[in-house]
């Protein structure tokens, strides 16, 4: 079995023990979308000891982190696990729990007292392009009496099957929610909590006890971000200056983004690791709040 990845990670955390640890006590969480999967490894002591990153080359991403030709590649989710389970072998190690973050726009949240299972396609907007074959899941969301529904492609859940003995799977919007109302039970004001993986966001915006807006946005540009931002802001009525905004995933105080939001915004904060984990030394390598949605996952259990 191949145990050292073909393809280099864009962010990597080791721990030493995983050369001669016996994994099947331990919980193997990925999140996995179009062309990216991230993968985070939490032992029997509920610590965080491994975590990989990687992003495949695609339209909107250069070639620097992977060794592999367009020809290799294909479009899709299912198309993405199936690279990495053939060329990162730590993904084939036996393990206690699977905890699987479907990384996909797809998803729309329903209160449960309105939902109706008998007419659930129906949540979705045409702009999700929901395909003959797609299987609607849900996930529970207790926190803000919810259910987030998720379109998942029919033959990723046959190759779940056939490659995990046993699996949970959510959509990685999911953890995201279920972080925020756990570890951010503070809802006094108006709070917009952000959180970036690669070239997408998640974003959650609530007034008080209400919660306002949830979507995923794919980007090109910073301005992308900046105007969506703005455009959150003016629908809700917010106030820009006394509004929180929270900061996660992959963005530094020295970016471009972080500049034009905080040119617009001036309380940022950012979140922290989600508790209450613990975490091996080699992750203070990154800033805290990186790596959000992936290690989020570790909620859903």
């Amino acid at each position: 079995m191949q145990i050292t990845p073909a393809i280099q990670p864009i962010y990597s955390v080791d721990d030493p023990i995983m050369l001669q640890a016996d994994t099947s006590c331990w919980t193997l969480l990925v999140q996995v979308g179009d062309h990216h999967l991230s993968y985070a490894i939490k032992n029997q002591d509920n610590t965080f000891i491994n975590f990989k990153a990687y992003q495949l080359p695609s339209h909107n991403t250069s070639r620097e982190h992977a060794v592999v030709s367009d020809g290799d590649i294909q479009s899709g989710v299912t198309s993405t696990l199936e690279f990495f389970l053939e060329h990162d072998g730590v993904l084939r190690l036996p393990y206690r729990d699977v905890h699987i973050g479907y990384d996909d726009p797809a998803h729309t949240v329903v209160p449960i007292d309105a939902y109706v299972e008998e007419a659930q396609q129906a949540y979705f907007t045409p702009i999700d392009l929901l395909k003959a074959d797609d299987i609607v899941q849900r996930d529970r969301v207790e926190d803000c009496a919810a259910f987030n529904l998720f379109a998942v492609e029919a033959h990723f859940l046959n190759l779940l099957r056939k490659e995990f003995r046993k699996f949970h799977l959510h959509h990685i919007s999911t953890a995201f929610l279920q972080a925020i109302f756990k570890l951010y039970p503070d809802r006094r004001g108006e709070q917009l909590f952000i959180c970036f993986h690669q070239h997408h966001a998640y974003f959650l915006a609530r007034r008080h006890e209400q919660l306002l807006y949830f979507h995923r946005l794919t980007f090109t540009s910073e301005t992308d971000v900046l105007y969506h931002v703005l455009a959150v802001v003016k629908h809700f009525q917010m106030d820009l200056s006394t509004m929180r905004c929270v900061l996660g995933g992959e963005i530094t105080r020295q970016s471009r983004l972080y500049e034009l939001l905080y040119a617009y915004i001036p309380i940022i904060q950012w979140l922290s690791r989600p508790r209450p984990f613990g975490y091996v030394e080699a992750f203070t390598h990154y800033p805290g709040h990186f790596f959000f949605l992936n290690l989020a996952l570790g909620l859903c259990e």
